[in-house]
């Protein structure tokens, strides 16, 4: 059968913000998206199938889903060599998990990307590579769709823009800084 060059899959339910990404990247890139179901969002080996029938895939999901993924010895280059990207928001990226996939998938372009969902996805992002594991922390990046602040006194991540929601339902909008409660911090 004709498989479009590229495909995104989504591992996340679109009742979910991190679902965003999902499609706006294959708006973006003209890909395909497809759309899986709750059974198979919870189904390993129906994701691997699915990413199998692809020509060039990108999985968009969390960490969390990441490393379940990775449980699995079969989730690896030689297995499952359509997987060419990996789109991951929602959660910390915990180091071992990105090297572990770095490991499996030599070529993967592993993205690490953050945004609160009152920031309606992801803000700001950054593909991770082998020398990025050698910090301590994992970034986030310095490609942002809003303004990002640390605040010096709490080390507070804070974030300004137009998709950044100011007020919840029948509050007061506050000023024009989201305060999201995350730490952060400035490597130079």
């Amino acid at each position: 059968p004709n498989l479009p060059q590229k495909t995104i899959l989504n591992q996340a339910n679109l009742s979910f913000d991190l679902s965003v990404a999902d499609w706006c990247l294959s708006l973006c890139s003209g890909a395909a998206l497809i759309l899986s179901s709750t059974q198979e969002q919870f189904g390993l080996l129906r994701v691997f199938s699915l990413i199998k029938e692809q020509q060039n895939c990108t999985l968009v999901c969390t960490p969390t889903f990441l490393r379940l993924c990775l449980c699995d010895r079969g989730f690896s280059h030689e297995q499952l060599p359509a997987l060419q990207s990996v789109f991951l928001c929602g959660e910390v990226l915990p180091k071992n998990t990105a090297k572990l996939m770095l490991q499996r998938f030599p070529d993967l372009y592993l993205f690490n990307a953050y945004g609160p969902t009152e920031a309606t996805c992801s803000v700001c992002g950054l593909q991770i590579t082998a020398e990025h594991l050698e910090q301590d922390l994992l970034p986030v990046g310095d490609i942002a769709s809003a303004a990002v602040h640390i605040s010096v006194e709490q080390n507070e991540i804070c974030l300004e823009g137009k998709s950044v929601f100011h007020a919840y339902l029948n509050q007061e909008a506050q000023p024009s800084c989201y305060h999201t409660g995350d730490i952060g911090v400035i490597e130079n």
